[in-house]
């Protein structure tokens, strides 16, 4: 039973005129309803102190989740663009390589300086002879 302030307090003083056995019992009456409002009223503080300390609490975890979800995405990214350099940095040395080796293939025979023989079976495989 929750009673306002002021009709305990007029409860009290209506009992303090009556006076006697009935004066007791409804002093003691408001009494037990300020008693009551008063801890509704801390329960109600309690309450909502621990509402708002879940609610930040809840804030900053959200804004913690939210920030690891950014690093990863950006980690992820840095990774994605690392691995695109490195297949392109490759890409970049097989079409050199391969330009070489073409460009031995088709080198005429009169360029050949006298190699050893291990050398030139290497060079007449890389022309394809």
């Amino acid at each position: 039973m929750k009673l306002p302030g002021w009709a305990g307090s007029l409860l009290g003083l209506g009992s303090s005129l009556l006076g006697g056995w009935v004066g007791y019992a409804l002093a003691f009456g408001a009494g037990v309803a300020v008693t009551w409002q008063v801890a509704a009223l801390e329960a109600d503080s309690a309450r909502a102190e621990r509402l708002a300390a879940y609610s930040n609490g809840l804030a900053i975890t959200n804004a913690a989740n939210e920030a690891q979800r950014r690093v990863e995405l950006a980690d992820r990214d840095r990774a994605l663009q690392a691995a695109e350099a490195a297949a392109d940095a490759e890409r970049a040395r097989r079409d050199d390589l391969e330009a070489t080796l073409e460009e031995l293939r088709h080198a005429p025979a009169e360029d050949d300086r006298p190699l050893s023989p291990t050398a030139q079976r290497f060079f007449d495989g890389l022309r394809g002879q």
